[in-house]
């Protein structure tokens, strides 16, 4: 399935909030900030959410080469996942979904490498 760490997503209660820390992890790492329309990247592998989005603390992005194949693998070792969570690419293809339950407060996700 290829998995690999694609990033970890910390919850902040506001877009104030998330502007800080990732100007703390730009001081102290020197990971250049990138906005998107959720989030602020610091670096690539650290995303900074506005406002908290899934997961108690916040999230795991975990890469895969086949959303569709891992999630099928993934399901057969009796993991559940979010089906409200799926996002496609414009050819209707899966390129992301959370699983179902949390792992020590950080909701999962899977994503298309």
């Amino acid at each position: 399935m290829g998995f690999e760490l694609a990033h970890i997503g910390i919850n902040t209660e506001s877009a104030v909030e998330a502007a800080k820390a990732a100007k703390m992890l730009e001081l102290m790492f020197g990971f250049a900030p990138r906005e998107t329309p959720v989030s602020i990247f610091a670096g690539d592998q650290i995303e900074v959410m506005r406002p908290p989005h899934f997961g108690t603390h916040g999230h795991v992005g975990i890469f895969t080469v086949d959303v569709v194949r891992a999630q099928a693998f993934l399901e057969g070792q009796g993991f559940e996942f979010n089906p409200e969570s799926l996002r496609t690419n414009p050819e209707g293809v899966p390129v992301f979904i959370y699983f179902k339950d949390e792992l020590a407060g950080f909701a999962m996700h899977l994503l298309q490498k």
